[in-house]
């Protein structure tokens, strides 16, 4: 199973499909484990061409509720598989989710073909609180700022 997401019962081990198969993501639990945001990559054809984008949601463990709170042009990755960005919580309230720009391509090496990093950081209600994109792949964004954007 790919980008599946699962309850299991630690006494029984009754296990229960939380999601249609396919429709989760990477995941990252809030630290109050009320819910799980996923965050799923976008896709491109054979020839290099999106037809998916990618998106962040989040799931409500109680209800089951879905929430998108973006979508995001798909990351080349120069290989069939997705980039899935790396959400983190803050708290329960806020999740940062790096997300590169589209133009990502490696054509030489491991680094090659990148020629820049960002970071955004969005609150729950999905405003924009901090972006920055460095000019250089060797160059680390500010993390403390995007953190001290937070509050």
């Amino acid at each position: 199973p790919q980008d599946d997401l699962y309850r299991v019962d630690a006494r029984t081990g009754e296990v229960v499909a939380l999601l249609t198969p396919g429709e989760g993501g990477a995941f990252a639990i809030s630290p109050d484990s009320a819910r799980v945001a996923l965050v799923r990559g976008g896709q491109f054809d054979e020839g290099g061409v999106p037809v998916q984008d990618g998106d962040v949601r989040l799931y409500d463990l109680a209800s089951g509720a879905r929430t998108l709170l973006l979508n995001f042009s798909p990351v080349a990755t120069g290989s069939p598989n997705r980039h899935y960005p790396l959400a983190t919580w803050r708290d329960a309230n806020t999740l940062i989710v790096p997300i590169p720009p589209p133009g990502v391509l490696f054509e030489d090496g491991p680094l090659a073909g990148i020629t820049a990093r960002a970071v955004v950081v969005l609150d729950r209600d999905n405003k924009v609180l901090y972006t920055q994109l460095v000019p250089e792949i060797t160059q680390e964004p500010d993390y403390d700022s995007a953190v001290a954007a937070l509050g």
